[in-house]
């Protein structure tokens, strides 16, 4: 398409005009990136225009880069999607590759930053939904993207999203497609932690980037800050985003989207789904206004800017298409030619110079001292300390201060993303052009787990919870390890990161067992079968009529019972058997010679007949020996 009214080209460009292939003519620079330069032109075949990424001359004498360039060519013009930037053709002109794609006239999602124009909720939704739509189905054709960010979300001539530059694409199945030299793929301030960790991309690396994208034009804030972009890559591995606005339905899903572990977030087809029912909810967004700003050509398709007003100048776009016509015509030398002034004209500009320098000299002193001003102006420091490092960076830029860094370092106080310290400190007074450098947390440091396997339990959690570990504990029998000690760990001994959580197990010693049988044993051989089982015996003595003396009467607990280890088990020896002297009753009372029998341990048999009075009769008689228990009778009158 033409550029519109009030746009011409500047600088010089030789490669405008020039004719690719015989097929493509450049008409107009419109942006770089991703490894070349690129072009608005005219398909003479078609007459259509379109936009040409003619690469980099340094890559055409790199044989691994044009091989790669010819994969990733063919395996992007594969795709066909209506949220994708399409690739017509590809070429290799005098040895340099260039792309043919579709022009997109509404610039980039960076270019609506640049004009601080502030997307709505339900505008945000949809680009997401679209934008999530095109990963689905560039996935699905095993093809990764790795390099999501602002200036690859282009919008066509009816305002819809479409992504573009699959120039870092890796396919899935092996083969990687990297920038010449082996140089670091992806944009870093958009990179994913696997990535910035230099760990293999997957799908959902490409699912964090677009997170970041969208949490940026969402809250309208971007949750990492760096004084260099690998700092700001860096900053992702050791803080975790905090949801400004828990509960808003779209933060909620982009929050799913940048998880630091890769298992914990959406795939690309659950985003479709759940910010479609976002965007359902709602409504149907008002139209983007792409109105171009001094810096941002309708044609540009990159971050570029290369575009400038010239009131009361022509069009580029005008020169541009009377070029098309011209055979031969050199495009930069129209553009550069300028047209004779009248005598007239020259005179007046003569008459006006010397009030235009005088104009000159007092705005540039005004500027002057504004800007010393803005440079020397004392500021006060507020208190940062605690909040997150995102939050005090754009607290310390609103306040006025020009240049803001941060350093990473560990805290035993401060959670990972928190502001540990700021120097100078806060409440200091100093210039908005002095550097503050925020000292933001990593977390805790990194605590050194030792071998705690034989250690009492007491002792290994006293240790744990100093130290800083979580400890969670179970018990299990071991014949081995002692009661009440540590018989195994995990993690192993090593550096792991705060609050770890440690599993210990604690022995309770040997298992229970079952009680041996030590009836009729002997004092020595009980004792020694019931220590070879795993208990303590304890003995006691007892008559026994029927067991001889020395040997066990019995056993408690009884022989088969399951019991602890180490429990104690009574055994009963015999003393043999009981024997007593019958005592003289004769002549008592017949109730006071039962009670003295009874008390004797005896059993009283009284003759039916002679059966009160003083007793005159007992048998066994007075002094036999009988054993403990016999009966003895007695008659009485």
């Amino acid at each position: 398409m033409a550029a519109r009214e009030g746009w011409v080209l500047t600088g010089r460009d030789e490669n405008l005009g020039r004719v690719l292939v015989g097929k493509y003519r450049i008409e107009a620079r419109i942006g770089s990136g991703g490894g070349g330069v690129v072009y608005r032109a005219l398909d003479l075949d078609l007459r259509r225009r379109v936009a040409i990424k003619l690469m980099l001359r340094a890559y055409s004498g790199d044989a691994a880069f044009m091989k790669s360039f010819a994969a990733e060519a063919r395996a992007t013009a594969q795709l066909n999607h209506p949220n994708i930037v399409r690739i017509y053709d590809w070429r290799i002109d005098n040895d340099e590759p260039f792309l043919v794609m579709e022009l997109m006239e509404n610039g980039s999602l960076s270019m609506l930053y640049q004009r601080h124009i502030r997307l709505s909720r339900a505008q945000v939704a949809e680009i997401g939904h679209a934008t999530a739509q095109a990963l689905e189905y560039a996935h699905g054709k095993r093809l990764l993207h790795r390099d999501i960010k602002p200036a690859n979300l282009l919008f066509d001539h009816s305002g819809r999203v479409r992504l573009a530059d699959f120039g870092l694409a890796q396919i899935l199945s092996g083969a990687t497609i990297t920038e010449a030299g082996n140089r670091a793929i992806g944009t870093p301030r958009y990179m994913s932690p696997e990535q910035a960790a230099g760990e293999k991309s997957r799908e959902v690396s490409d699912v964090y980037s677009l997170g970041l994208v969208l949490f940026e034009a969402a809250t309208g804030v971007f949750p990492f800050t760096g004084d260099t972009p690998l700092l700001i890559a860096q900053a992702r591995l050791y803080q975790r985003v905090v949801n400004p606005h828990p509960g808003d339905e779209l933060l909620d899903v982009v929050m799913a989207m940048i998880e630091r572990d890769p298992a914990d977030r959406l795939e690309a087809k659950d985003v479709v789904k759940r910010l479609a029912a976002v965007a359902a909810n709602l409504g149907t967004p008002a139209p983007i206004v792409f109105s171009p700003g001094a810096r941002d050509s309708p044609e540009a398709i990159m971050d570029d800017t290369r575009h400038e007003v010239v009131p009361g100048s022509a069009t580029a776009g005008s020169f541009a298409d009377g070029l098309t016509e011209m055979a031969g015509a050199s495009a930069t030398g129209v553009l550069d030619r300028p047209q004779p002034a009248s005598e007239p004209e020259r005179a007046k500009r003569r008459r006006r110079w010397p009030w235009l320098f005088v104009l000159f000299l007092l705005l540039a002193l005004v500027g002057g001292g504004l800007a010393a001003y803005h440079y020397l102006r004392p500021i006060s420091i507020p208190p940062l300390v605690g909040r997150s490092g995102s939050s005090a960076a754009a607290l310390l830029h609103r306040d006025g201060f020009l240049h803001v860094g941060e350093v990473l370092r560990y805290s035993a106080t401060y959670p990972a993303g928190e502001i540990a310290a700021t120097s100078p400190g806060s409440g200091s007074t100093v210039l908005a052009n002095a550097k503050i450098t925020l000292v933001v947390s990593r977390g805790h440091a990194p605590i050194r787990l030792g071998n705690l396997v034989g250690t009492p339990s007491a002792t290994a959690l006293d240790q744990l919870s100093r130290l800083g570990f979580a400890v969670s504990r179970s018990a299990a029998y071991s014949t081995s390890a002692p009661a009440g000690t540590v018989i195994s760990q995990l993690p192993r001994p090593g550096t792991y990161r705060f609050r770890t959580r440690v599993a210990l197990v604690i022995s309770s010693g040997p298992p229970p067992r079952p009680v041996p049988n030590v009836y009729l044993d002997s004092q020595n051989q009980a004792s020694s079968q019931l220590a070879a089982a795993g208990f303590s015996a304890s003995f006691q003595q007892a008559y026994s009529n029927s067991i001889p003396a020395g040997e066990a009467v019995s056993q408690s607990p009884a022989a088969g019972q399951v019991e602890a280890y180490n429990s104690q088990v009574v055994v009963t020896i015999s003393m043999g058997p009981h024997y007593v002297q019958v005592p003289n009753v004769v002549g008592d009372p017949l109730a006071a010679a039962e009670a003295t029998l009874n008390a004797g341990g005896f059993t009283v048999q009284v003759d039916p007949i002679f059966n009160s009075g003083q007793v005159f009769l007992e048998n066994p008689t007075a002094g036999t020996t009988v054993l403990y228990g016999s009966a003895v009778a007695l008659a009485a009158q």
